[in-house]
């Protein structure tokens, strides 16, 4: 509820109302939004996006200096909360381990890799007040309108994955939702976002750090959950950010 009344540049649900269902399922009554999904208007001939990508970096910058909270929590029953990002990132790299080591699409080398970039990159992890995150904004998840032939965007959806944490770990989510399929958004994306503030002197190396942890999430999941339907985009994914600086 803290967010709903920040200048966000793109319409956020309101809370309407909370409770639980009467067999004890919590439930939630949010307001509608209107719109298409970005991935339905990106398919669309001919349509413009550099505002919506500029209105979509605004948006981050706004989110990202927004209201900042004392710990990495993502305020789920039962999950621990972290005072900065290695903890947090070693807790769950540890977790991860023997099921990213199991996948078929990636070599046990480029797991090491990955593991090990990450490791390195902590070091230029330091701060204790960390900004909340959306954590899957996605062509799914981003709402609206094809005024004219210009996509002019209306709202964000989906606060499941919603948690605190580096402004990194959003701006690596984007690159493997957004930039990797429609690579023209992000420059713009980029100038919006810029005009937010200048980012961190080390971001290239957070950045790179923050979207193998992302993957690495992602590719165990593939084997906890048999989700072998990711598994060309997350080899795809992984191979990107190794080799990406």
């Amino acid at each position: 509820r803290k967010l709903e009344n920040y200048d966000l540049t793109i319409s956020l649900p309101k809370v309407i109302w909370t409770g639980y269902t009467g067999q004890g399922f919590p439930v939630m009554i949010e307001t509608n939004l209107s719109g298409k999904t970005l991935r339905v208007l990106l398919e669309e001939a001919s349509v413009q996006v550099d505002g919506a990508a500029r209105t979509l970096g605004r948006f981050l910058a706004a989110l990202h200096s927004g209201p900042k909270h004392p710990a990495i929590e993502e305020f789920e029953q039962g999950r621990p909360r972290f005072a900065d990002l290695p903890s947090y990132a070693r807790h769950y790299l540890a977790e991860w381990r023997p099921l990213c080591e199991r996948v078929t699409y990636a070599s046990l080398k480029e797991i090491d890799q990955a593991y090990e970039i990450v490791e390195r990159g902590m070091a230029h992890f330091t701060e204790k007040e960390f900004p909340f995150i959306h954590m899957d904004t996605s062509i799914e998840n981003l709402l609206g309108e094809n005024d004219g032939g210009v996509i002019r965007l209306t709202g964000i959806c989906d606060f499941e994955n919603m948690q605190t944490g580096p402004a990194e770990m959003d701006l690596a989510t984007l690159h493997d939702t957004v930039f990797m399929f429609y690579p023209r958004m992000e420059a713009p994306f980029w100038e919006g976002y810029l005009e937010g503030g200048a980012m961190s002197a080390t971001n290239a190396k957070r950045l790179q750090a923050a979207g193998l942890f992302r993957i690495l999430r992602y590719i165990k999941r593939t084997v906890k959950y048999k989700e072998d339907h990711f598994a060309e985009v997350n080899s795809r994914r992984l191979r990107r950010w190794l080799g990406q600086f």
